[in-house]
C-alpha cells in the first residue's frame, strides 16, 4: 500500500500547478478503509478517465509531465492484490479524486476497530509549490 499512495503522490506532484492543493482524507467502516487523494489541479478530460489505470496509457496531458505511464496502473494492481478497488473521478472545471477502497480485517477488540457509531477520519492537506 506504500508503493500505491507514493504513486498516486507522484502522479498528484507532477500534474498539479503551483498553488493547487491537495487533500488526502481516510476514514473507515467495520467492513473497509477509504483513502481518498484529492486535487485542484487541472483535471483528467473526460474521454481519457476510463483509461488512467491502462498500462502504459499517458493522456495528451501527461506527455508532457514526463513519467512512464504504469504509476496508476500499479496503483490499481496493488490495490486489486489487496481485494480492494481504486476508481478516478474528474470534474469538467478540473480537480481529480482518487479513491482507494480496501477490504477492513481487524480483529475485533483490536485498537483499529472503530466503536460503535465511530468512523474515524483524518485529513491533511497540502499546497503544491510544484509538488508535496
Amino acid at each position: 500500500m506504500h508503493q500505491a499512495l507514493g504513486n498516486l503522490l507522484s502522479n498528484v506532484a507532477r500534474h498539479c500547478r503551483p498553488g493547487d492543493t491537495v487533500t488526502v482524507t481516510t476514514s473507515a467502516t467495520p467492513s473497509e478503509a477509504l483513502v481518498e487523494v484529492a486535487d485542484t489541479g487541472p483535471g483528467i478530460p473526460a474521454d481519457e478517465l476510463p483509461h488512467v489505470f491502462d498500462r502504459l496509457r499517458r493522456g495528451a496531458r501527461a506527455r508532457s509531465a514526463g513519467g512512464s505511464g504504469i504509476g496508476l496502473a500499479v496503483v490499481k494492481e496493488l490495490v486489486t492484490a489487496h481485494g480492494g478497488t481504486v476508481t478516478a473521478d474528474s470534474g469538467p472545471g478540473g480537480g481529480t479524486r482518487m479513491a482507494l477502497r480496501l477490504p477492513r480485517a481487524a480483529p475485533h477488540g483490536s485498537w483499529l476497530a472503530p466503536g460503535p457509531g465511530v468512523e474515524p477520519r483524518l485529513a491533511s492537506e497540502a499546497n503544491t509549490p510544484r509538488g508535496i
